[in-house]
């Protein structure tokens, strides 16, 4: 099989209530690598219930899904998104008197091995980690063409 080719994203039979009502009915899909699938229907038709399965802040009842060949039914959501599959919200909040370099940076303390007691005994691990999330984000900004004010 083709690296290209491979499956990034696996549905088995997913299922999910809420009481009497089945927001989400054996549903199946597969996502390949470089592969882009649009999830379309009417208001409460389960785009979102299958996204928030997928990322962990839903736990359905039947079912099974995996990424890049890892089972991550029920995971929590930090834990899948240490595997590189997160979401975002429509309702993004920025936080009001930072550059958007900043904020980027703030949205990745989550994949930084930093804590405030090994920034203030260890400031040259610290201070290298916090370069290199710099150089990333920046590069980010770059990719995206946004302003890093």
């Amino acid at each position: 099989m083709e690296n290209g080719n491979q499956t990034k994203l696996r549905i088995e039979h997913l299922s999910l209530n809420f009481g009497g009502v089945h927001a989400l009915n054996d549903v199946s899909l597969e996502v390949k690598d470089n592969e882009i699938l649009a999830i379309i229907g009417p208001n409460g038709a389960g785009k979102t219930c299958i996204l928030n399965c997928i990322s962990g802040f839903y736990k359905p009842q039947q079912g099974e899904i995996y990424f890049e060949g890892n089972k991550i039914t029920r995971m929590r959501p930090d834990k899948v998104a240490d595997l590189g599959l997160a979401r975002t919200f429509q309702n993004i909040e920025l936080y009001t008197g930072l550059s958007s370099q900043d904020n980027i940076m703030a949205a990745r303390h989550v994949l930084m091995k930093q804590n405030f007691l090994s920034s203030s005994l260890y400031f040259g691990w610290a201070h290298k980690e916090e370069i290199e999330h710099r150089e990333l984000v920046e590069d980010i900004i770059d990719f995206l063409e946004i302003e890093p004010i």
